[in-house]
This record gives structure tokens, sequence and C-alpha cells, in this order.
């Protein structure tokens, strides 16, 4: 079985730092997780939900004690539960994207496929626990 089989394509790439209207534009799709690039390509994997409620509980402040709002997001710096990331191809089996959750200690896969030379475009997200109940699944 192929990644691509079990990945969760409820996704959303987005940059590092986001104004606040990006960051209310970006929630708009109801992504489940948002995928954040680095110079280097995407370097983390966060629930969108946590997105939502720094939103919320910024808007709360703002009418509350009337504080000024922020003027950008970044999201590395807001409380979140956070996952390190490591590329695994499209292709690649459920053994070969455990193979790399071992040898990058990553705590979730973005699923990419080479659309072009030089260019790689993301389809979803695996995490280690999606793999572990699709063997689960399977056996019962």
């Amino acid at each position: 079985v192929s990644v691509g089989a079990i990945m969760d394509r409820n996704l959303l790439r987005t940059e590092r730092i986001l104004t606040m209207e990006e960051a209310r534009k970006a929630l708009k799709s109801e992504p489940k997780w948002l995928l954040i690039d680095g110079s280097n390509g995407p370097t983390a994997l966060m629930p969108a939900v946590d997105l939502a409620r720094y939103l919320e509980d910024t808007a709360k402040l703002q009418t509350q004690e009337h504080i000024q709002a922020p003027e950008s997001v970044d999201l590395m710096d807001i409380p979140a539960n956070r996952r390190d990331v490591a590329p695994v191809q499209y292709q690649a089996t459920l053994e070969e994207a455990m193979h790399e959750f071992d040898l990058n200690n990553a705590e979730a896969l973005y699923v990419q496929r080479h659309v072009a030379p030089m260019i790689q475009r993301v389809y979803g997200v695996v995490l280690k626990s999606d793999i572990e109940s699709y063997y689960q699944y399977r056996r019962s």
C-alpha cells in the first residue's frame, strides 16, 4: 500500500509569518493541518484549530482589555501542537514511510511528488499513527 492511499489531504501549505488577515483567510477553507514553510521547504505541521484558537483568544483580548492586535502571526511562536516533518514520495510504500519516520525522527511526513524538474508538489500528510492504525485495521 502506498502512502497516497492513506494520507490526509486536508492541509494547507502556508508561510511561517502571516498577517492577521492572511491567517483568517487560511482558515476559511477549513483545513485540518497547516504545513509551515521555512527557508528550505516545509519545517513543521500544526493543527489548524491551534491557529483558530489563537485568533479567537487575540480577538477576546482586544475587546475585553482593549489591547492592540498584532499585525502579524508567527506560526512557530504561537501556542500550538507542532510536529517536526520530513518528506516522503507519493509512490512510497507504508514500510518505506515507517523507515523515513525512524531515519528523520519526524512526527509527520508530508507526501510530495515531482511535477516538473525542481518542483515538488505536496499532496497530503501522514502520521505514524495513521500507518499503525491502518495495519491494526487490516489485522482485524
